[in-house]
């Protein structure tokens, strides 16, 4: 390389120190190059002039009759030529017989103009000890060489000078040659020209792209290592004898002391009670200190024998004195071991469940609990506890609760062998049955319970699914049991449900279920129907049933029965759905006023619906300011003048309009909201009076209605007396209205009511009188002041001379009293001429106006008139309701 390096620089050098005059012809071109010493000191053989198309004008040394060759035609000089680049001919034999491989550089040489205007050459010898002679010479081993090839695989260095130019292997002949013309680098195994194993070596150069090759014969080169092979294996075999001898010798001394403690071991018998200790002193260093060990070793083995024996007997202790049975079991559940309580269990001895299995002894229908708790155990690894019934001698079954582990060697691994611990809960299983009963039975009625109608809804369901039957829910409600209730005390009212309850299930099928729901409420559920008629039927025999007297403590109870029935509409029906539309259907019943049924019908719900959102509404109602009061004239049938006013409560609701108090105030009491709207009339009531009193009205009285609910709280006469404290009200002009059904109710109670009241300074008005069960005698004994007649006999005077009769009997009997009265409800002039003629005090009614706002009314009230009764009545156009 660095030979052709040099003389590419030299040729570089020398063409651009060449002028036009130097070339001008072969005798100036010959005169250059012989000039140029130190250009043909860089070659071994040539230098060269060419014209650029290849005619040779000088050579260096000369040579006669040369000159004007044509060189055109050669490979480098095309090259040169056509490229006019420098270019590194591949070699071949010199033409002049002397077997030399040479090669020739060539460099163009150009103008000032840039024009080529001559090839300058020069040719090396590779031959040549300088070059590549060498090479040839150079041996590997004794008979390893050298050679070199061109890229296309053509030898340029070979030892045998006749294959020079020829290809070193014919083409696919060696593959390791022919890798090594794509380009590997390496050595490997193969075969040389003349067919023997060699290690052959390629190495590429890169500025000429030849490769150059070592052969190394495989036997040469691989004596040595057989030679230092064979001197190892010759040396190691010594070694081992060597060794061998040595270790017997020194084996047979150590172990003599072994001997000795392997003959002393061999000499112990299992009837020996304990390994004895070495004695004597044999040996010494690491054979004393084993000797010293076994000893200690041995005495620490007594110990633990004699603790092991100690624990043995303290595990034998608590598993014959364990309540518990503990068993042992293999892997395929035979029994390998059982405790001594086996006997008092299952009633028979522990030996003799040896070599059963569990699963012999275990109820059919629980097989499958063990079985898997088995598999789980073994598998999982797991520590389930189950229960299970297990067969005792006498062929009664134990209930068990066994908990299963897999038992551990002595070194702590787990086996397959399985440790079953079971435990007796026979009396805890019937304890739990009981409970179980307790919690689904009413303890009262031993009739299902919530709990219990639940699981049976659920069943009936799924078996109207099933079926494509009806599902009947039947929800009973006992008519007046409160009055009995208060009346016998409640363990009367417990006698009776208990006898309702049994009179219940002798009207039902065997398949019903009757069930208490609370109170004096109960359930019954009819599955299976494939007709309505059917649970029709079984209604009415209940509400029969339910007509026929009770025996409670020696008295004879008749109560009877609101019913309300729902029927399962499809299979998609829920149990809360079946129980809210029943019930809904049961009250329906009990506002028609008990003793009786009624199939729920989708519209309840609705009404239930509006019921819900009113009584939500309502708690809103006076925050709000929906509420407020309307005002009726009173009428005195003496002058027919205004003789007092009647507040009457309404709501105004945004969405529903006026509200008619017929349809909230039973939502107010059932709320507990009454109280609160109570007082809230009351105060508006009181407010309004001082207000129109200030305006110029006379000091007429206003009456206000009171509730059932607010006449049976303790706190009535303090509410009415701070009302009238904070509105300066004059009790006196007050006048509060109750029912007669209240009075009767509690006739004691109503009796102190009525005199705190009365204590007030109010004066009180029977309000509906004659629509209830009032008792002439008892009458006399309230501090009434007003009996007001019911509007419904006022509307029969005219009509039915019995309502007339009665009429007269009430003003009667109101003036010996020395009550006032106020008949209610006069919607015509012959209404109010006959209660004028019998001595009524005071008429009410829409003949003289209707209830009215605030405004309406203080306008009625100032209106010029001189007797409403002498004057046709009156339309007004005030806002009325």
């Amino acid at each position: 390389d660095q030979k052709l390096l040099a003389l590419q620089r030299a040729l570089a050098l020398s063409a651009i120190e060449i002028t036009e005059a130097d070339i001008a012809d072969s005798d100036a071109a010959q005169r250059y190059l012989d000039t140029n010493t130190g250009l043909y000191a860089a070659v071994d053989r040539s230098t060269f002039l060419f014209t650029p198309e290849g005619i040779m004008l000088a050579e260096r040394p000369y040579r006669a009759n040369r000159r004007g060759l044509h060189a055109g035609d050669r490979a480098y000089m095309r090259d040169t030529i056509s490229t006019q680049q420098p270019v590194i001919s591949e070699p071949f034999l010199t033409n002049i017989g002397d077997a030399n491989m040479v090669l020739v550089v060539t460099t163009p040489v150009f103008a000032k103009d840039g024009q080529m205007i001559a090839i300058l050459t020069g040719s090396l010898g590779l031959t040549h000890p300088g070059m590549l002679g060498n090479v040839a010479k150079t041996v590997i081993g004794k008979t390893g060489y050298l050679y070199i090839v061109t890229a296309d695989g053509s030898l340029i260095m070979h030892p045998e000078r006749t294959r020079l130019s020829q290809k070193a292997f014919a083409a696919r002949a060696n593959p390791l040659f022919d890798r090594a013309l794509k380009g590997y680098e390496g050595t490997e195994m193969t075969v040389d020209s003349n067919g023997r194993d060699a290690l052959v070596s390629y190495k590429r150069v890169p500025s000429s792209n030849w490769i150059v090759a070592a052969v190394y014969p495989k036997d040469e080169a691989f004596i040595a290592v057989h030679d230092l092979i064979w001197r190892f294996v010759s040396f190691l075999i010594l070694a081992c004898v060597l060794v061998v001898a040595a270790v017997w010798a020194l084996t047979r001394y150590f172990m003599r002391p072994l001997v000795v403690l392997t003959h002393h071991l061999a000499a112990y018998t299992a009837a020996d009670a304990k390994i004895a200790p070495l004695t004597g002193d044999t040996g010494s260093g690491e054979i004393l200190a084993l000797r010293s060990a076994f000893n200690r070793l041995t005495s620490r083995l007594h110990e633990r024998e004699d603790a092991l024996i100690e624990t043995m007997h303290e595990y034998q202790l608590i598993t014959n004195n364990s309540t518990d049975l503990i068993t042992n079991h293999g892997p395929d559940g035979t029994i390998t071991f059982a405790s001594p309580v086996s006997a008092s269990i299952l009633g028979m001895p522990h030996g003799d469940l040896l070599g059963h299995t569990l699963c012999e002894f275990v109820h059919p229908e629980d097989l499958a609990i063990v079985r898997s708790a088995i598999a789980q155990v073994v598998q999982t690894k797991a520590l389930p506890t189950i229960i299970y019934r297990a067969r005792h001698v006498d062929q009664h079954y134990v209930w068990f609760e066994t908990t299963l582990r897999l038992m551990k060697s002595n070194t702590g691994e787990e086996t397959r062998k399985i440790l079953c611990i079971s435990r007796d809960i026979s009396d805890r299983r019937r304890m739990e049955e009981r409970l179980h009963s307790l919690a689904r039975t009413d303890h009262l009625t031993t009739l299902p319970n919530r709990f219990l109608l639940d699981e049976r809804i659920a069943t009936g369901l799924a078996q109207s699914r099933r079926e494509g039957s009806l599902l009947a829910m039947l929800m009973i409600d006992l008519d007046r049991f409160k009055k009995i209730n208060d009346t016998l005390g409640h363990g009367g009212g417990d006698e009776l449900l208990k006898l309702v309850g049994t009179t219940l299930k002798t009207c039902v099928r065997e398949c019903d279920t009757v069930a208490r729901w609370g109170g004096d409420e109960f359930v019954l559920l009819l599955p299976g129907l494939q007709d309505s008629n059917i649970a029709l039927a079984i209604a009415k025999r209940c509400l029969m049933a339910l007509k026929q007297p009770f025996v409670v403590d020696g008295q004879i109870l008749h109560t009877s029965a609101s019913i309300g029935i729902c029927l399962s509409p499809d299979s998609s029906a829920g149990a809360d759905m079946l129980l809210e539309n029943a019930d809904t259907a049961m009250y329906k019943a009990k506002a028609r006023g008990g003793d009786c049924m009624i199939i729920y019908s989708p519209d309840m719900s609705a009404g239930a619906r509006r019921r819900l959102l009113m009584e939500n509404e309502l708690f809103h109602a006076i925050e709000r300011n929906e509420l407020l009061l309307h005002y009726q004239p009173l009428i005195s049938a003496k002058t027919g003048r205004l003789a007092g006013v009647e507040a009457l409560i309404r709501w105004q609701h945004p969405d529903y309009g006026l509200v008619s108090p017929g349809e909230f105030i039973p939502i107010a009491e059932e709320t507990g909201l009454i109280d609160t709207i109570g007082e809230w009339v009351l105060h508006t009531a009181c407010t309004q009076m001082n207000d129109w009193y200030r305006r110029g009205l006379p000091k007429i009285s206003v009456s206000v209605n009171l509730s059932s609910r607010q006449l049976r709280q303790e706190s009535l006469a303090n509410t009415i007396k701070k009302v009238l404290k904070d509105t300066g009200f004059d009790s006196q002009n007050l006048e509060l209205e109750l029912t007669e059904s209240f009075l009767m109710d509690d006739v004691t109670r109503s009796k102190s009511i009525l005199g705190e009241l009365k204590s007030l300074g109010v004066t009180i008005a029977l309000d509906d009188f004659g629509t209830g069960y009032s008792s002439l005698s008892y009458l006399k004994g309230f501090s009434l002041d007003t009996l007001k007649i019911d509007r419904t006999f006022i509307a029969e005077l005219t009509t039915s001379e019995a309502t007339a009769s009665i009429v007269r009997a009430t003003i009667g009997l109101a003036e010996g009293l020395s009550l006032k009265t106020v008949a209610e409800g006069v919607e015509t002039r012959e209404q109010a001429d006959f209660l004028v003629k019998q001595g009524c005090d005071v008429l009410q009614g829409y003949l003289f106006a209707r209830p009215m706002v605030p405004e309406a009314f203080f306008s009625f009230a100032n209106a010029p008139r001189k007797n409403l009764l002498s004057s046709p009545p009156r339309e007004h156009s005030e806002k009325v309701s």
